[in-house]
C-alpha cells in the first residue's frame, strides 16, 4: 500500500498511542492556541493520527503518560491523506459514580424519598468547573458555580441522574452528589458511540 508523505512522517516521528491492544501511531501536541481556560489549557490535545476503527468517545493511553485516561472528542478527515485523521481529544481529570434516577417511593422504615440505581462506577470523565458568587435571594443563598461533564454516550446520562464524584468538602477532597440538569448529545450516534456533555448542580436530593 502507498502511503501519504505525512503518514510517513508520523510513523517514524510519531508517539504510540493505546485504544485497548490496538497500537498505533499518532504526533500530538496541546491545544493551547487562543485558550483562556485553565482546564482546557492543560488537558486538550490534538494532532495527526493513524487511521483506524476507533470512534469519538473511544479511551485511550499514550506510551508518554500511561497513567493517564485520553478521550477521543473529534476525528477530521484529512483531506490530503486518506490514512490519516486529524484527532482531537482531552485527558480525562475524574472519575465518576453515575446513579439513574428511578423516582420517588418508600425506603425499608415506609418513608418517602428518591430513589436511585447505580449503574456505572469509575467512568473516567473531563469536567470543568466554572466558579461563581453565589445569589442572594428571599429564599437564602443560590450556587451560581457552572459544573460540566464530558463523557462517552455509551453510559446515556440522563435528567435528573446523580454523579458522585470528589471535591473540596470541609477541607478534604471527598465524595459529593451532584444533580444532572440537562445534557446535550449533539456529537453522539445512534449505535453509542460518540460524546455527551451535562451541566450539573449540587444535590440536595435525600
Amino acid at each position: 500500500m502507498n502511503h501519504s508523505v505525512n503518514y510517513g512522517i508520523v510513523e517514524k516521528l510519531g508517539e504510540i498511542i493505546r485504544f485497548g491492544d490496538t497500537e498505533i501511531k499518532a504526533s500530538l501536541k496541546s491545544s493551547t492556541s487562543a485558550v483562556y481556560n485553565l482546564a482546557n489549557r492543560a488537558y486538550y490535545i490534538e494532532g495527526q493520527a493513524f487511521k483506524e476503527s476507533y470512534r469519538v468517545g473511544d479511551y485511550f493511553s499514550r506510551e508518554c503518560e500511561p497513567e493517564a485516561v485520553y478521550m477521543v472528542a473529534t476525528i477530521v478527515s484529512e483531506p490530503l491523506a486518506t490514512d490519516l485523521v486529524y484527532l482531537y481529544a482531552m485527558r480525562c481529570n475524574a472519575t465518576i459514580t453515575l446513579m439513574r434516577y428511578k423516582g420517588r417511593g418508600s425506603d425499608e422504615c415506609g418513608d418517602i424519598k428518591d430513589i436511585f440505581e447505580e449503574v456505572y462506577k469509575d467512568i473516567p470523565v473531563y469536567r470543568d468547573f466554572t466558579t461563581r458568587s453565589g445569589k442572594q435571594t428571599n429564599d437564602g443563598l443560590i450556587d451560581q458555580a457552572i459544573y460540566t461533564l464530558i463523557l462517552p454516550h455509551k453510559y446515556l446520562i440522563s435528567e435528573k441522574d446523580r454523579i458522585i464524584m470528589k471535591t473540596n468538602v470541609g477541607g478534604e477532597y471527598a465524595d459529593r452528589a451532584y444533580f444532572v440538569e440537562n445534557i446535550g448529545n449533539a456529537v453522539a450516534e445512534d449505535d453509542g458511540c460518540g460524546i455527551d456533555t451535562a451541566q450539573l448542580s449540587l444535590d440536595t436530593r435525600s
